[in-house]
């Protein structure tokens, strides 16, 4: 029962994240290997000769000698996931080897497990995968000789659990995990939430259990908006086979919304339907059960308002397969339902029409869009009739103007009236029949009316009905790296591509290709050394520097000079001129120091100032001379001597020194000098006035 809780919780998940209806989503839970052993055989399992194995009691006993095999085999699919389960135990405690091998009996197999087996019954379980394998072997070993019982085998295909997931703009969500009914009522016997054996991790414990007599319902007074559209989803499961299921929304005067299914009882399906409140506030959410009594599951039920536009109608890709398990994209009358196909055909779902009192009555519309005036366009479905009558008659009335010239059986034929152009189609009775009916269009639209032409024939079911496209043909040529095609495409949208040619390939010349212009990725062309440079000697103010280029391929190199850079004198010091030394300007290298003076001016020279001590009669002056810059020198004035008016004057007239003098003799006296003697005077024999020869001194002595 988990598997089946699983499927319908990942069909749910897909459904309700869709934005358009989706196909009802349902997977199989085709048993791989199922044995109860309820029908008193033993089934696919064998033992070894030395064990026996019987059916006891719809149960089956295996006496094994211990360490033997008990198996059973069973085809797979390549790496498919599989859940295998079985109940076992055991006359006396003992462990089990139990071996999953691949169909050639490898002992590694795909997969071992070793349990404990009590005397009660215990359920076990395994996930396992088929890897490359398309059959397996299930091995049971028992570790000591035992009366060992095993019961309700299975290989089931697995589905990895997903949590459901609802819109978040639902009006009403109930996944019953509150352990309560929460408001659902009924008129039938039970109506209980029975866990289904299932998990937290399978999507949850709870859904709601319908035991239901003929035609009893269970019940929800759902509050919804006037005027508005709903889309209800529900899972659904079945133990009562080919008894249909109804669901349908009710107010009170009838049916806002109605669907009807025929549930599986193998797994848990996801349903949908539309309806529209009308000028209802509350209206009741309702499952019915058909003609029989049984017990129906029901889980994930969610309510969402529903967006009409969203239906996308091409005109010809529609839900024309019913699989959606709805006819909401179709224009249909009461006289309609859509269930699963009850011939064995395997069509999945399909839609019913009802059997009527009234002939030319509509069972369902369809308006074909986006057709282009003069195209071929070809209707095409499948009808299964059965009833009264050996065959059932019914017709497809075309737009006026609309001429069928073309219908692919003699059970249909043209009848052109004069309101419509239609079709008259003899169902087969107990049996699906293709019918294609081609026409030109003479219009954009063609509103497409199906409907019954005699009262009382008895049923149809139609399946699969589509409209042909008309493709335009455009012509995609090939270039250098891409493919051409023909691309078809319909005025509805559809498309499609076919005649696919070979891209061209490039034509490279020299690496560059001469018809688009790409670049040969493998091109390698002719080496040609690309130098790079790098200084290996850094120029000076007053030499030049080295400048080294070499290849990368390491084949050649050159050297260049770098001009030497020449000294930048600027001015960096001023010295002014003195009174020795002149002046100058100091330039200096910003490069390398270097200096040099210039700009030189004459020196000012001294600039003295003097300072004089005068002479005196006895004592010699001076002149001192003193610079500024301290440079400085003397000039002597010698003593001025005493200045008599003559040799006998005594008073100097200078200083006014007196002095002792002789007075003059004459002017032959030469001088006057005094000795021991006395006084001796000297005269000048050359005189004049003495008369006596030049040369001739005369020197008297006298006191």
């Amino acid at each position: 029962m988990n598997m089946r809780k699983i499927i319908a919780v990942l069909a749910a998940m897909l459904l309700l994240c869709a934005a358009i209806p989706m196909a009802a989503l349902s997977v199989s839970a085709a048993s791989k290997l199922d044995n109860n052993f309820d029908d008193g055989t033993v089934g696919k399992f064998k033992c070894d000769s030395v064990d026996t194995i019987v059916n006891e009691d719809g149960v089956m006993k295996w006496t094994t000698q211990g360490w033997k095999n008990l198996y059973a085999s069973f085809s797979v699919s390549a790496n498919a996931d599989y859940k295998v389960t079985f109940k076992m135990k055991a006359a006396a405690a003992t462990s089990m080897e139990v071996k999953y091998l691949n169909g050639s009996w490898g002992d590694s197999g795909i997969a071992k497990d070793t349990i404990s087996i009590g005397t009660d019954w215990t359920e076990y379980t395994r996930i396992l995968n088929a890897g490359s394998n398309n059959a397996l072997v299930l091995l049971f070993q028992s570790h000591k000789a035992t009366d060992v019982y095993i019961d309700d085998v299975k290989v089931v295909d697995y589905v990895a659990p997903v949590d459901p997931v609802f819109p978040e703009d639902a009006i009403y969500v109930e996944t019953f995990e509150s352990a309560s009914l929460n408001g659902w009522t009924s008129n039938c016997s039970v109506v209980s939430t029975d866990g289904l054996a299932a998990t937290k991790a399978d999507g949850g414990n709870y859904c709601l259990e319908f035991i239901s007599p003929n035609y009893s319902y269970t019940n929800y007074k759902l509050t919804v908006e006037k005027n508005t559209d709903y889309k209800v989803i529900f899972s659904v499961l079945s133990n009562t086979s080919g008894y249909p299921l109804n669901a349908r929304v009710r107010d009170g005067s009838g049916d806002l919304g109605y669907v009807s299914y025929t549930p599986s009882t193998a797994a848990w399906e996801t349903h949908s339907y539309i309806f529209n409140s009308g000028n209802n506030t509350s209206v009741n959410l309702r499952f019915q059960a058909g003609w029989s009594t049984g017990t129906y599951y029901l889980d994930n039920i969610c309510v969402v308002p529903f967006d009409r536009s969203t239906m996308t109608n091409d005109g010809h890709v529609l839900n024309g397969d019913w699989e959606t398990g709805d006819a909401t994209e179709w224009a249909n009358s009461p006289n309609v339902e859509v269930v699963a196909d009850p011939t064995g055909a395997g069509q999945g779902y399909v839609i019913k029409t009802f059997e009527t009192s009234t002939s030319a009555v509509d069972m369902f519309v369809q308006e074909f869009k986006n057709l282009v005036v003069g195209k071929e366009y070809t209707l095409s479905f499948k009808v299964y009739g059965y009833g009264t009558a050996t065959n059932n008659a019914f017709f497809v009335r075309f737009p006026k103007a609309f001429t069928t010239w073309s219908v692919n059986s003699a059970l249909a034929s043209a009848s052109n009236n004069d309101y419509t152009p239609r079709i008259n189609v003899n169902a087969m009775t107990n049996a699906w029949y293709d019918v294609n009916i081609t026409f030109t269009a003479q219009a954009a639209t063609a509103k497409v009316q199906f409907m019954n032409y005699r009262s009382g024939q008895g049923f149809y079911y139609f399946d699969d009905i589509t409209l042909s496209h008309a493709y335009d043909a455009v012509v995609t040529d090939p270039d250098c790296v891409n493919g051409g095609y023909t691309t078809y495409t319909c005025a509805c949208g559809a498309s499609y591509t076919d005649n696919a040619t070979d891209a061209l390939g490039h034509s490279y010349n020299e690496g560059i290709c001469g018809v688009c212009g790409a670049e040969d990725p493998n091109y390698v062309p002719p080496h040609t050394c690309e130098f790079h440079g790098t200084q290996t000697k850094a120029p000076s103010c007053d030499e030049d520097g080295v400048m080294t280029y070499a290849c990368s391929c390491g084949e050649g190199t050159y050297t260049e000079a770098i001009p030497a850079i020449g000294h930048n004198y600027n001015a960096t010091e001023t010295v002014a001129p003195g009174c020795v030394n002149g002046g100058y300007t100091v330039y200096t290298c910003s490069n390398c120091g270097r200096s040099y003076n210039s700009d030189e001016t004459a020196a000012t020279g001294h600039s003295y100032t003097t300072e004089t001590t005068p002479a005196t009669c006895e004592n010699a002056g001076k002149t001192v001379y003193t610079c500024a810059c301290g440079d400085s020198y003397e000039e002597s004035i010698p003593a001025l001597g005493h200045s008599y008016d003559n040799e006998f004057d005594t008073t100097c007239n200078e200083c006014g020194a007196v002095r002792d003098v002789v007075a003059p003799l004459s002017n032959a006296m030469k001088s006057i000098s005094e000795d021991v003697n006395g006084y001796a005077v000297k005269f000048d024999c050359a005189a004049e006035g003495f008369g006596i020869l030049p040369g001739t001194c005369v020197q008297a002595d006298y006191t």
